[in-house]
């Protein structure tokens, strides 16, 4: 009698560990189309889920390689002639991720580069400031390694008419596979000078013009990335200047050491 007491007590104990694991029969879908089957013993977000498999194995899976799961509930209703078990999968839905922006910055091509300068530097004891527009186009051979041609228009003072015309050339390159990257840029030519009759210039030269500078960009688009770049300028320049009051000659022949500061777009 003790034996069959026993025996009956045993088989209700296995029937009830059954229901209770099939409660939990979870359905792991995998990214690369695998299918598991097992109860859920332990799930962290972001990091890993534990799988208790039919057959008794444990897996660890990372959360990176499931697409969905799918958590199957028993709802058990009593009914005249027999319980009727209904099965109820839930869908746990996984946060999508969050969508990179991505990298179209055309490393090779042709480029276009126009921005706004200021220049600021002494000269004796006063602060000079001055200021400037640009536009470069070149090609890129590669990320590291672009040439180009431009021209612009500098004042490094506020005097009417002693303007320079700077027509360079100019080597660039970006320092990282990044929408948002340094880079550098060095541009050397001369800067042209003209004569204006208006303002009493009656002579003007121009001369060597180098501008070596770093700078940031923002952005990884196709087209219309942001710049900003700060640097070193070397300007030569010579003007004689007749004053149209009392006919007083005044002569210019200046060297330019500047810090300069732009930003633009680059297309």
């Amino acid at each position: 009698m003790m034996e069959k007491l026993l025996l009956l007590c045993f088989m209700l104990m296995t029937s009830m560990l059954n229901a209770q694991s099939e409660e939990n029969i979870a359905t792991i879908y995998l990214n690369n189309g695998e299918v598991y089957k097992g109860n859920m013993v332990d799930y962290r977000k972001g990091e890993y889920l534990v799988l208790k498999r039919l057959n008794g194995t444990l897996d660890t899976i990372p959360d990176n390689d499931i697409q969905r799961i799918e958590q199957i509930q028993m709802d058990i209703k009593p009914v005249k002639k027999a319980s009727v078990q209904k099965r109820v999968p839930q869908v746990v839905q996984k946060p999508a991720p969050k969508k990179k922006r991505k990298y179209l910055f055309r490393e090779t091509g042709w480029y276009n580069a126009t921005g706004f300068s200021g220049f600021g530097g002494r000269s004796g004891s006063y602060l000079k400031m001055g200021i400037g527009i640009s536009t470069t186009t070149g090609y890129m051979f590669n990320r590291m390694v672009g040439i180009g041609l431009g021209i612009g228009k500098d004042n490094y003072s506020s005097r009417q008419g002693e303007g320079l015309f700077p027509v360079y050339g100019e080597v660039r390159g970006y320092l990282k596979k990044k929408s948002n990257t340094p880079f550098y840029a060095i541009k050397a030519g001369y800067g042209m000078a003209f004569a204006n009759e208006k303002f009493g210039i009656t002579q003007a030269e121009g001369g060597l013009m180098l501008n070596p500078s770093v700078g940031y960009r923002f952005g990884g688009d196709k087209t219309g990335n942001i710049y900003f770049e700060m640097g070193y300028k070397f300007q030569k320049q010579f003007i004689e200047k007749t004053s149209t009051f009392n006919s007083d000659i005044t002569v210019v022949d200046a060297i330019y050491n500047r810090i300069s500061l732009s930003a633009g777009i680059i297309f």
